[in-house]
Order: C-alpha cells, then structure tokens, then sequence
C-alpha cells in the first residue's frame, strides 16, 4: 500500500480476498505471486482453527481483486475531491477545510 492509502501490490489483494492472516511469504523480501503460501491454522473470533482458504487463489484472481480494490480507493478519491471542490465553489477556504480535516 502506498503511503497515501492507495494499494498498490499483491498483498493488498490478499488481505481484501480473506481478512486475517492466512497467507505468508516464502520469502518476505521477494512478496510475488511464487512465493505466496497458506498457514495450516488461523485465529477466527478467537480460537485457532484451519485454515479456511485451502488453496492459493490463482494469478489472476488476486491481480482482478487488486484492480477492484484501486478502483475503489480511486472512485473514492475522486468524490473526495470533487466534494471539496463543491465546498470551495461554496466558498469555503483553505483554512477552513483543513480545520474540517478535509484539506
């Protein structure tokens, strides 16, 4: 995820398909799609149990759910900026959108 919120690579994906930690990496500093891997149990409200995901989602899936998720964050971007620009219209300044937390 970028720093601004945006996500922006396959681990985003994966954490939008099944909440949890269900995945790990073979190699942490090398996250691509080969190195992805099930843990054999996880923490669902509280108790261990297995893993309900019992195969990695293909290539594709994850890439589709990555393009779903960004287009998401983009759509909600551009409302965002597009209500801040209505306020200004409306005369809103700066200073007054950034005391609103909008700026």
């Amino acid at each position: 995820m970028r720093k601004d919120g945006r996500p922006d690579h396959i681990e985003d994906a994966l954490c939008a398909i099944q909440a949890g930690q269900w995945f790990t990496w073979s190699d942490s500093k090398n996250k691509i799609y080969e190195n992805i891997r099930l843990v054999p149990k996880v923490w669902i409200n509280e108790e261990e149990v297995d893993n309900p995901i019992t195969e990695i989602p293909s290539e594709s899936i994850i890439n589709a759910k990555l393009k779903e998720i960004q287009t998401a964050w983009d759509n909600a971007e551009n409302k965002r900026a597009s209500g801040i620009n209505k306020l200004k219209e409306l005369g809103l300044s700066d200073d007054e959108l950034l005391a609103m937390g909008l700026k």
